[in-house]
């Protein structure tokens, strides 16, 4: 049995084993093994355990103490930084978007929870709506059938009244047919016009009519769904957004892609812990009548400052810039919530 092997010397300090990795074997310099990375003092505590937690979902050591207060006030700064290699001392720009995303769903739903209604949780239970405005006039007179059927079962009625309870069984069920036939006949029409629009697909033109039926019953599902899938599929507007950061730094040498995606994403990450804590703000009563405007004005310059430290570039050029940003924003948010609607319609 090496060294290693052996817990009861694995848990002594590294002087006492000849200061070797406890990961590697290899011969330690400092205090993190160069081999593999691995630190000399290994913790055998909850205070560890706790540690682990936290750096495992965001490296939360001296990274997040440098790089949070940079994303808020030098937000260029900080992507400028990470883009020309200091990378060790920051928090990843993907780590800290999906930590946001994460964040967002917890105190959104936190939030929110009071306010769910019972039909919420049953559209939650259900994922479904199960009738539709065609279904509901049908059922209504279906009981009235059966009603009238009842009465003729229980002979409530006169002979004479009889003969009109029987014209009038037989009326509802002519209204019945009636609307089941043009029920039919308006969904065929809806799914032959989708089926057309889509290039001859009948699943996907069936499956868009029936989400097209339930959102028409009750909105508020729709709304639902989007919101549901708008925490999912966040991470989709980084690709939408990078065509649009691109042309608005358009002429600005020395930039790639990857560096707009940088730009992007840090910017993406502020505006989500913007609004957490907005959000966070507006449960507790604070500062309500500010929210929106604070919403509106303080992403737009902190987009400013980023946009002029990270491509250096002068006032007058970074407002121009801007502008085309701004403009490309509300387009990625149009297509962003198209899709959301896409995705929801379908189910």
């Amino acid at each position: 049995m090496t060294q290693n092997d052996n817990p009861v010397i694995a848990n002594k300090a590294i002087d006492e084993i000849g200061r070797h990795c406890l990961n590697c074997d290899a011969l330690l310099q400092k205090s993190y093994c160069a081999q593999c990375g691995q630190s000399a003092n290994i913790h055998r505590s909850l205070g560890a355990l706790w540690h682990d937690f936290l750096h495992g979902v965001l490296h939360f050591d001296g990274k997040f103490w440098r790089t949070l207060p940079m994303l808020l006030f030098k937000p260029g700064q900080l992507t400028r930084n990470y883009i020309a290699g200091k990378r060790a001392r920051y928090i990843s720009p993907m780590a800290l978007f999906l930590f946001s995303i994460f964040l967002m769903f917890v105190v959104f739903s936190f939030i929110s929870a009071a306010s769910i209604t019972e039909s919420d949780n049953q559209y939650a239970l259900q994922g479904n709506i199960l009738t539709n405005l065609q279904q509901v006039s049908e059922s209504e007179l279906t009981k009235q059938i059966e009603q009238v059927k009842a009465d003729i079962a229980a002979g409530k009625i006169a002979d004479e009244g009889g003969n009109d309870n029987q014209q009038k069984l037989a009326s509802l069920a002519s209204a019945l047919a009636i609307a089941r036939d043009i029920g039919d006949q308006e969904e065929i029409v809806q799914i032959d016009g989708l089926e057309k629009a889509l290039g001859g697909n009948v699943e996907l033109a069936q499956r868009l009519q029936k989400g097209i039926n339930d959102i028409n019953e009750n909105s508020d599902f729709l709304l639902f769904k989007m919101k549901s899938n708008g925490y999912k599929f966040s991470w989709i507007l980084i690709p939408i957004s990078l065509p649009f950061v691109w042309l608005a730094m358009l002429g600005v040498r020395g930039h790639h892609f990857y560096d707009h995606a940088i730009f992007t994403i840090y910017s993406m990450s502020f505006v989500t812990l913007l609004f957490i804590t907005l959000a966070v703000f507006g449960s507790i009563g604070i500062l309500s009548g500010w929210l929106i405007p604070a919403g509106v004005i303080i992403p737009i310059i902190h987009l400013y400052k980023q946009i002029r430290h990270t491509y250096q570039l002068p006032r007058f050029q970074t407002f121009l810039r801007l502008i085309i940003l701004c403009i490309g924003i509300v387009f990625s948010l149009l297509i962003f919530f198209a899709i959301l609607l896409l995705l929801g319609l379908l189910g």
